[in-house]
C-alpha cells in the first residue's frame, strides 16, 4: 500500500475518491491476513487514517 499522505494527496484525483479508499482499505485487510510481520499497529494506523478520510470526503 502506497503512504498515506501518498493516498490523501491523490485521492481527489480519482472521479471516484471512495472507490479508491475502499480499494486501500480492503488491500490492508488483505495485507493483515498475508503478511503477519507487519506490524498491526501500523496496519491499524493505515486504516484508521483511512476511515478519516472517507469521513472527510462524505461531508
Amino acid at each position: 500500500m502506497k503512504s498515506i499522505k501518498y493516498a490523501v494527496k491523490k485521492v481527489h484525483d480519482f472521479k471516484k475518491p471512495l472507490a479508491y479508499i475502499d480499494t486501500l482499505m480492503k488491500n490492508s485487510k488483505l495485507w493483515i491476513h498475508s503478511f503477519t510481520k507487519i506490524s498491526d499497529i501500523w496496519v491499524f494506523q493505515q486504516l484508521h487514517m483511512l476511515n478519516y478520510c472517507r469521513m472527510l470526503l462524505n461531508k
